[in-house]
């Protein structure tokens, strides 16, 4: 090995009779490594980017709904989450008299292998087919509701809208009104 002082930074110049690159044991060694934390990982990113359409759906309409009650807030008005289920979509509206003003906000549709099998709103009332509107008044305040989801797998999900609480409850299976 010799040391070039022609530079400020000394390099390293190999001898001419050694012959740089690795053995083949080394790159045996590094692709067996290799594939061992691939085997231990490739499931986690598995499960972690297939986490499930309906949990991510369940989060994405959590966060569309405490978005909804926020704006309630912030325009001291009341606000209605919608949801037909022949469109198979929610949406918000500002209600004043007899007749929709505006969809305040982007519809947020239900993707096709999930199902929203029933509404159990305030006092236990279930609704299982029909139009749903779920108010969201300026103090903060909602309509207590139960909104079930079924996804693939007979996978269940609720999402709790709590009278009080900013933040929607995401529940594993069915919940029972409590």
């Amino acid at each position: 090995m010799f040391i070039l002082e022609k530079f400020d930074m000394p390099m390293m110049v190999l001898d001419k009779n050694r012959k740089a690159g690795f053995t083949l044991v080394e790159l045996t060694i590094v692709i067996f490594i290799l594939a061992l934390l691939t085997a231990v990982t490739m499931p986690r990113f598995v499960a972690f980017f297939s986490r499930g359409d309906l949990d991510a759906f369940a989060s994405k309409l959590s966060t569309y709904i405490e978005h909804v009650r926020d704006e309630a807030v912030y325009k001291k008005r009341v606000l209605y989450v919608n949801y037909n289920p022949q469109q198979n979509r929610f949406w918000v509206t500002d209600f004043k008299g007899d007749k929709d003003r505006a969809v305040l906000m982007r519809a947020v549709s239900v993707p096709e292998d999930i199902v929203v099998t029933d509404f159990v709103i305030g006092d236990g009332e279930k609704i299982f087919d029909g139009d749903v509107r779920i108010p969201f008044y300026p103090g903060g305040k909602a309509e207590a509701v139960l909104i079930h989801l079924k996804g693939r797998e007979e996978k269940n999900m609720t999402l709790e809208i709590p009278y009080l609480a900013r933040k929607v409850k995401r529940h594993e299976g069915y919940l029972e009104k409590s």
